[in-house]
């Protein structure tokens, strides 16, 4: 294989709950509504490890266990103004800079590369130059956004 090739692979995480809105959507965006969420992250390296994988799947737990904290959530732009009137006894809030689902594959991408960065179970990974290439949120079957480096 030459050194400009690289191999992928992608993980995908399936029906995860949650609710957002777009505050300042003009339309029905700006109601909170909720989707089942798929979340996809895609990996590259130049070589495998010693089973063949670009990673080992089972070792993404830090990942997984990332994504459980918005099953049931609501996500809402650091800006919204129903962010201040809402606690921890009413709703699991989690506030972005921007929740839209582009701007959660934006977040998603930083999160998911501090775990891989510092996760020791992706240690193997990290030493074979794994990176995520791509985070793809799919906010139902027909809607989706993409984050690529």
């Amino acid at each position: 294989m030459s050194q400009r090739t690289r191999l992928f692979c992608s993980k995908r995480w399936n029906d995860i709950p949650f609710a957002h809105r777009q505050v300042l959507h003009e339309g029905h965006c700006s109601l909170i509504h909720g989707h089942n969420w798929d979340i996809e992250v895609r990996f590259s390296a130049r070589r495998t490890d010693k089973n063949g994988f670009v990673v080992d799947f089972g070792k993404l737990k830090g990942m997984k266990n990332y994504l459980e904290k918005f099953d049931h959530a609501l996500v809402l732009r650091d800006d919204d103004p129903l962010a201040c009137k809402l606690d921890d006894s009413i709703c699991n809030l989690i506030t972005l800079p921007d929740a839209s689902s582009e701007g959660l594959a934006v977040h998603l991408f930083g999160e998911f590369n501090l775990i891989l960065e510092s996760d020791d179970e992706l240690a193997d990974a990290r030493s074979r130059g794994v990176k995520i290439v791509e985070i793809v949120v799919h906010e139902d079957r027909k809607n989706s956004a993409r984050f690529t480096i």
